[in-house]
């Protein structure tokens, strides 16, 4: 998905809901040495409670001239992370 921002910057965002308590989501999340487990890409995202488990929404910024095959790369690669977040979180 994509989004345009006032910043002049592209943002494409992936959100993934996890089936786990916000805690474990932002314990993972939050360990920078757990970093290279699910994707060393720079992103923004926050932890947020959705009923028993818990919502990443994931923002990727690019700049407004960003290439849009090049952008659909990268959200594909943020998507392969956050399943990664999502499978690493739900086994705990």
């Amino acid at each position: 998905m994509q989004m345009h921002t006032n910043s002049g910057k592209r943002v494409g965002t992936c959100p993934v809901s996890i089936a786990a308590v916000p805690a474990t989501a932002l314990g993972l999340l939050g360990d920078g040495a757990r970093l290279p487990d699910w994707g060393p890409g720079v992103a923004y995202g926050r932890v947020v409670p959705n009923a028993s488990g818990s919502e990443f929404p994931f923002a990727l910024p690019f700049p407004d001239d960003t290439d849009h095959a090049a952008l659909d790369v990268q959200i594909t690669k943020g998507e392969a992370e956050l399943e990664t977040v999502q499978a690493l979180c739900e086994a705990r």
